[in-house]
């Protein structure tokens, strides 16, 4: 039996190796996380029990310039602790030079064609490189391509049910629509130089969606202007993939709600310049519409709301996806077991 890091560094990768992680401790694996303590990852690690070790933190701030030395220590010390014999993870450096030195397959993943430097840095130290089949940049041999999207690892209907309960408490009704909207703070390693909506887009479009429903506004601004306070909701953080599944609009700045919206069949506007394929796979479907300028995000929350059986076409269009793509969880296990060492 083997062991096994996965490295944590966003909440979104909690989800992705969650049925992973089970499937091969139910194989009799063990696994161990290495995670960042930033937003809710350690939540949703002590939520699903998972073992892990923090390796940052970002409670303090973020400067890329320290965290990258003291991850990759932190790391180093957990495989020669824990006796990792693989680690699989995002395309990082902090789990691939350790890896490497310590002469141990490294499995790094991706789907974020900009995060360029990162997998650039990371490939040589990778013993494989994963991506969904829409990514269109080619890394050579070690670069394997799958027919699927990360967000399926826990958004499929085999592993997701969507719970209506959060509406009653927060007082929405699957009767009635709402809308959710994500701003970022383009503070990411591949959002350098890059940035999103200006204020007055904003306003324009909150207006706008008033005229059809309830707004629940998520964000990553520290300093959210008044204006917007009110449309701020509480509701328990590991409630969200709920709010999208139920919504009737997702639009936003952020990548992996826009993502997990469309895939969950939600219509999804997306006003973010990151050219990615996995975008570009949701656009083609008619899933996710990727616009930058506040006049055209209104035109399509319009034309959207105006479409007849709008919940049923696009639940269709989800339905299709779904089909067209194979399970995630059987990739990366498949790969984690298809790397480590044989003994006879």
């Amino acid at each position: 039996m083997a062991n096994i890091l996965i490295e944590i560094g966003h909440p979104s990768d909690v989800h992705i190796f969650r049925k992973t992680t089970e499937r091969l401790t139910e194989d009799g694996h063990r696994v161990h996380m290495a995670a960042v303590d930033r937003d809710m990852i350690i939540e949703l690690l002590d939520k699903h029990q998972f073992p892990y070790t923090i390796i940052a933190s970002r409670k303090n701030g973020f400067n890329l310039a320290k965290e990258i030395p003291l991850r990759t220590w932190n790391v180093w010390k957990i495989i020669r602790q824990q006796s990792i014999d693989v680690g699989i993870g995002v395309t990082n450096i902090t789990v691939g030079v350790p890896m490497w030195l310590s002469r141990k397959p490294y499995i790094s993943i991706s789907d974020t064609e900009e995060a360029y430097n990162q997998i650039r840095t990371a490939i040589p130290f990778s013993r494989r490189f994963l991506t969904p089949e829409s990514f269109y940049d080619d890394y050579g041999p070690k670069h394997i391509r799958y027919a699927g999207l990360k967000e399926l690892a826990y958004l499929h209907p085999d592993v997701y049910t969507p719970n209506p309960s959060i509406l009653a408490e927060l007082g929405l009704s699957q009767d009635e629509p709402y809308f959710m909207i994500r701003f970022v703070a383009w503070n990411a390693t591949h959002d350098f130089g890059k940035s999103g909506l200006t204020i007055e887009d904003k306003h324009a479009i909150v207006n706008e969606l008033s005229k059809y429903g309830k707004i629940i506004l998520s964000s990553e601004e520290d300093d959210i202007p008044s204006e917007f306070q009110h449309l701020i909701t509480d509701f328990p953080r590991e409630s969200i993939l709920d709010l999208q599944a139920h919504a009737a609009m997702y639009i936003g700045e952020g990548n992996t709600m826009a993502a997990e919206s469309a895939t969950l069949g939600i219509p999804s506007i997306r006003s973010n310049p990151m050219d990615l394929g996995y975008s570009r796979d949701l656009q083609d479907r008619g899933l996710m519409f990727q616009l930058l300028d506040g006049k055209q995000i209104i035109e399509k929350i319009q034309e959207i709301m105006s479409l007849p059986n709008r919940r049923q076409q696009f639940k269709e269009r989800g339905e299709k996806l779904i089909s067209d793509y194979e399970s995630i969880t059987d990739v990366l296990v498949k790969h984690i077991l298809d790397v480590l060492p044989k003994t006879n």
